[in-house]
């Protein structure tokens, strides 16, 4: 005879519920997993775990990036080449002046239009944002801020005869009109190069890297002479820092040596 305990299982044997149950669990285990069946469905993959459509925007990225560059190379050389256009009139002859005067009008009306071209540029990468468009932004502020010296230094140049003009009874009325004239010139040139550093502020702070008050800073600096540049040169390097530590992968939490981590000390 066999003699049953009270939860209705035989003395050495198994409950038939405990049974039934690792029967089911075993039947299961040989059924594909839910991640199996929707593999095929799934974005691929690339062996550093990017998928294709990230891969596809990077692409994209650079693509665009690479055309935004038309805009900052073509202002700076055609302000360049007024410079160049400009010194070589003062040294040539009467013969090359026609010429001259001529290619100065092209290249100043030239320099106007990129102006634009660099502003909506700037601003298209700007609001568009990605890392590869950001980092196009912090170059191509650093590119106009240095490639714009050869005109400065034309106009600078420029300004001192001018004030060596109004020394003279018979010139200063020359001196005196030329100054604010080349002054003004020389500001709006100044600025038309900025807006690749205030759309980079603007991104950084976007994305949380930079403070308003920073991005405020940044954005004054690019209205004053030769500030611009020493601005454009530290947003530069301060930027690449920034975006290189958003970039890089936060440390994994250390769980104490002898002990569980501690929100799992505190669950239990």
């Amino acid at each position: 005879m066999i003699v049953r305990s009270n939860d209705n299982r035989p003395h050495g044997g198994e409950n038939p519920r405990h049974l039934e149950e690792r029967c089911r669990r075993a039947k299961h285990a040989h059924k594909p997993t839910r991640a199996l069946r929707t593999h095929a469905e799934t974005p691929m993959m690339s062996p550093i775990g990017q998928t294709f459509a990230e891969r596809k925007d990077d692409s994209m990225q650079k693509k665009a990036s690479s055309l935004a560059w038309i805009a900052p190379i073509a202002y700076v050389a055609s302000l360049d080449s007024f410079a160049i256009v400009a010194v070589m009139l003062a040294i040539a002859d009467d013969g090359f002046y026609d010429a001259a005067d001529t290619l100065m009008n092209v290249l100043w009306r030239l320099s106007v239009g990129f102006f634009f071209a660099s502003v909506v540029t700037s601003i298209w990468l700007a609001v568009r944002g990605g890392a590869a468009r950001r980092a196009t932004l912090r170059r191509a502020a650093l590119l106009t801020k240095l490639g714009l010296i050869p005109f400065f230094a034309f106009g600078a140049l420029v300004m001192a005869a001018l004030m060596m003009f109004s020394l003279f009874p018979a010139l200063a009325f020359i001196g005196w009109i030329g100054l604010p004239v080349a002054g003004a010139i020389g500001w709006l040139a100044m600025v038309g190069g900025s807006p690749w550093v205030i759309a980079y502020a603007a991104r950084l702070q976007s994305d949380g890297l930079i403070s308003a008050g920073e991005c405020a800073l940044h954005i004054i600096s690019q209205m004053l002479f030769f500030i611009d540049v020493a601005d454009a040169i530290i947003l530069f390097v301060r930027g690449r820092r920034l975006e290189r530590r958003a970039q890089s992968p936060a440390p994994p939490a250390l769980t104490p040596a002898g002990g569980p981590a501690p929100e799992d000390a505190s669950a239990s």
